[in-house]
């Protein structure tokens, strides 16, 4: 049987998908406050700042926890067999705890109309299996990228900019038409704040929905790269007994 991991290990991680889920909200929340009325270049604002900021808590947290701040991603680990039920859980109330914390202080700082600013909406011409379908679509493309990589070792240094390069051409992509979310903390936490429940069901259903997309497709592509690098070295092993990775954590081929 998989061995628990010790409690400070269990809290690092934690404290990452914390922290990821609220530096992502926190700055892609500014940008798109900054950006307001700004048409096509504020567009290219907030893609830049979005994509940027995953890819750098990829980088900073992924070893911690496995980067993934999205429950999407945290449920296509667990469907994987890469996080046990427990820790997905625990993974998915932090990034809410962290998405929530985010947009709350943005709303101190700034006003209630943050909150309301940040909410994901459908574009008025697009209909709702439109954007559920391409909500799903862009979460999925933006997972597999991860899966892509994590199952060639020598390629996993460039996941966490892959990662970024995918949201930033999905909010170029879609954005316009459903604000581009991909993941259901970022749109909990406006949602939460705001009072404004009625379209949270498609951005909670459409990214889960992609994210086990994501997940089949890996196993399908990629099921003999990722088994190869899951069980590659003890290391990584002991990452795997503790339920962290949606991929091999940065720089543990070497080790």
């Amino acid at each position: 049987m998989p061995r628990q991991a010790p409690v400070p290990e269990l809290w690092r991680a934690l404290g990452a998908e914390f922290s990821g889920a609220f530096c992502i909200c926190f700055f892609g929340f500014l940008a798109i406050h900054n950006s307001a009325g700004q048409g096509p270049a504020g567009l290219l604002h907030v893609a830049a700042v979005f994509g940027a900021c995953v890819a750098l808590m990829l980088a900073a947290f992924m070893p911690l926890s496995g980067g993934h701040f999205n429950p999407a991603a945290t449920l296509a680990a667990l469907s994987l067999g890469h996080v046990r039920p427990l820790r997905a859980i625990a993974h998915v109330l932090a990034q809410l705890g962290g998405a929530a914390l985010a947009t709350a202080i943005l709303a101190l700082l700034l006003g209630q109309q943050l909150a309301s600013a940040a909410l994901t909406r459908l574009h008025v011409n697009l209909s709702l299996p439109g954007g559920f379908l391409l909500e799903m679509a862009g979460t999925a493309l933006m997972l597999l990228v991860a899966f892509s990589l994590s199952a060639r070792p020598g390629l996993t240094r460039w996941l966490p900019w892959a990662v970024g390069l995918a949201v930033s051409v999905n909010v170029l992509a879609i954005g316009p038409l459903t604000g581009a979310s991909l993941n259901p903390a970022r749109s909990f936490g406006p949602a939460l704040l705001s009072g404004e429940w009625g379209g949270f069901w498609l951005y909670l259903l459409a990214p889960l929905s992609g994210g086990l997309l994501a997940a089949g497709l890996a196993q399908l592509l990629f099921k003999s790269g990722t088994a190869g690098v899951k069980h590659k070295r003890r290391a990584t092993d002991k990452l795997a007994h503790q339920g962290l990775e949606l991929a091999v954590p940065q720089g543990e081929e070497s080790l």
